[in-house]
């Protein structure tokens, strides 16, 4: 799902009156009160994304090339698709890990989002919280538009970011950041939407299938 996918279902369902550009723009006041209604359109594209990327990575035909490895295969597949949303702005690559959980390649995956973060490690952990949640998770959804939140800075991210410290200890939430979840499809499959990359947990009897689908519009 791409940001700008989501505010096409927004202005679909008169939530919005068009698509905006990506530039941050204020919204009505009256608009997306709804916090129950605000996870159910998020998920409602996420649904739709995913079905998507089931029938592209289910033929053969998108294979670009094989890496095999003694655990693991790792899959990628072509991005010059012209249909929509998958296209050439996206790349998708699928991992299959032999004799693995979803829970066990989740906090793999969680220690590799936290060593390799930009963003202070407050907004890492609630993005994608090292313990795994058990039910749809949205860290930002509650937050209305322009609500400030403020972050717990470590020493070292204090000295890191001490030319312009007042702007990295708190975040303002934006439409952007409602769209982050962690989302229980059924009992085998978990999606998490991030900034310009989507992870998406897949578990097929013993194997963990760990799709991987950058977004290189918002890059």
């Amino acid at each position: 799902m791409t940001r700008r996918d989501f505010f096409k279902t927004m202005a679909c369902v008169g939530l919005i009156n068009s698509v905006p550009s990506y530039a941050v723009f204020p919204l009505p006041d009256d608009t997306f009160k709804d916090k129950e209604l605000r996870k159910r359109v998020i998920k409602k594209d996420i649904l739709s994304f995913v079905k998507e990327v089931d029938s592209y990575i289910a033929n053969d035909s998108h294979i670009k090339k094989i890496h095999n490895a003694k655990d693991s295969k790792e899959i990628v597949y072509h991005n010059d698709d012209s249909t929509i949303p998958l296209n050439e702005w996206h790349t998708i690559t699928r991992t299959i890990y032999y004799n693995k959980t979803l829970r066990e390649i989740y906090a793999m995956k969680q220690a590799e989002y936290i060593a390799y973060r930009d963003d202070p490690l407050t907004i890492a952990q609630m993005i994608y919280p090292a313990k795994m949640p058990t039910k749809d998770y949205f860290p930002f959804i509650e937050f209305d538009i322009d609500t400030k939140i403020p972050l717990l800075l470590t020493e070292e991210e204090k000295q890191r970011y001490k030319e312009d410290l007042e702007a990295f200890s708190s975040l303002t939430i934006d439409e952007y950041l409602w769209t982050y979840c962690i989302l229980w499809l059924d009992s085998h499959r978990m999606y998490i939407t991030m900034y310009y990359y989507d992870y998406y947990f897949k578990q097929v009897g013993k194997d963990l299938h760990f799709i991987k689908i950058i977004d290189h519009s918002t890059v």
